[in-house]
């Protein structure tokens, strides 16, 4: 589908094809994508659990939305992107937020999630990244960066609420 606003690519459903159904994911594509979302933004990078999600998710979901309306007074909700890894569980959870918040979402994810079928139906644009390795789903430029803290570190806010090594390492 394609969202009317920024003419980028983007999946709105909960399951996904097949992933052989989708052309290979590419760095050049990715980062147009980001660079395309993001241009003139101010980013907020959220990471954090995933499939394993929180103890207490409305304290995370307070937590999230209090930070999300900070930036808003601070940048202005058109000049606001939230950015996450995607999928909707677990940290997921800002996509619906920042719904409610009618602000942009970008996610960036790597490319061995479009098997995985639970893509956060409130992320709007999403960057697929190729893989590292069939069980990795780190999202690493061809240089061995983070994509997300490379965004976060360009023009904005890297935010990590809990989520094991991953995070931590970005």
């Amino acid at each position: 589908m394609i969202n009317p606003s920024s003419g980028l690519s983007h999946q709105t459903s909960v399951t996904s094809p097949p992933p052989e159904a989708f052309p290979k994911a590419t760095h050049e594509e990715a980062a147009k994508i980001i660079g395309d979302v993001t241009q003139g933004k101010h980013v907020i990078v959220l990471s954090g659990y995933s499939e394993l999600e929180y103890e207490n998710p409305e304290a995370v979901k307070k937590i999230i939305s209090e930070c999300l309306d900070k930036l808003i007074s601070e940048h202005g909700q058109d000049n606001l992107v939230v950015v996450a890894g995607a999928t909707k569980v677990g940290i997921g959870m800002v996509y619906e937020i920042a719904a409610q918040k009618n602000l942009a979402t970008l996610g960036i994810v790597s490319e061995n999630g479009r098997a995985y079928g639970g893509i956060a139906p409130d992320c709007k644009n999403i960057a697929w990244v190729p893989a590292v390795d069939k069980n990795n789903w780190e999202v690493l430029t061809p240089q061995g960066t983070s994509y997300m803290v490379d965004v976060a570190k360009s023009n904005g806010t890297f935010c990590a609420l809990g989520g094991g090594a991953l995070p931590y390492q970005r």
